[in-house]
């Protein structure tokens, strides 16, 4: 008999430790920042693996998130085999797969950048100039599987990506409606710029 004596809890929210760095080099013209940051011990609840959202579902008919399925060569593996005469999109009480580690470590941006010299701009009448190149979310480290299969999943924005709605009558309580992450992956941008006064 289940009742309530066997629930358990099953993470937090709320990292044990996070931490943020901004590192600025400069040398004569030339400038550098790097801007990185860090969570661990934090759970976070992926809306992809989440059941009813029509995105990962095991009757097999639709395209998949890359997940270690079980197989009978890999028992350990927590995800239930895909089968195309499977009575329905998802496989009951399955919530508790999309709960996940949100231990991660994360470069989010590096900015190299280099201020012409005065005597040089002073000759088409510009007080300063600079040319810069930046590139967003380049490197992002994380000790579960799953985000390295899924480079475009970032359990960065999935910190801020859900809520616990308290109405556990619809999708166990927790809402997705509406909160950044839910929809857009993370992306990799490359930026060059100039910068120019006069």
């Amino acid at each position: 008999m289940v009742d309530g004596a066997d629930r358990q809890i099953i993470g937090t929210r709320q990292p044990k430790f996070e931490a943020g760095m901004t590192q600025r080099f400069r040398f004569k013209g030339f400038d550098l920042t790097a801007v990185g940051l860090t969570r661990v011990g934090a759970t976070v609840v992926d809306p992809l693996l989440f059941p009813s959202n029509y995105i990962t579902t095991f009757s097999g008919r639709r395209n998949q998130l890359n997940l270690p399925y079980w197989t009978p060569a890999t028992p350990e593996n927590r995800y239930p085999q895909p089968n195309q005469n499977y009575f329905n999109d998802f496989v009951l009480n399955s919530q508790t797969l999309s709960y996940l580690s949100g231990t991660f470590i994360k470069v989010r941006s590096i900015d190299l950048g280099y201020t012409l010299p005065a005597g040089i701009i002073q000759k088409v009448k510009m007080s300063n100039a600079r040319i810069y190149v930046q590139v967003q979310n380049p490197l992002i480290w994380s000790p579960v599987e799953y985000y390295k299969k899924n480079k475009a999943i970032d359990p960065d924005a999935l910190s801020y990506s859900t809520r616990f709605s308290g109405n556990t009558s619809v999708n166990g309580g927790v809402s997705f409606d509406g909160l950044a992450g839910t929809n857009y992956p993370t992306t990799r941008a490359f930026i060059v710029g100039l910068n120019v006064g006069f």
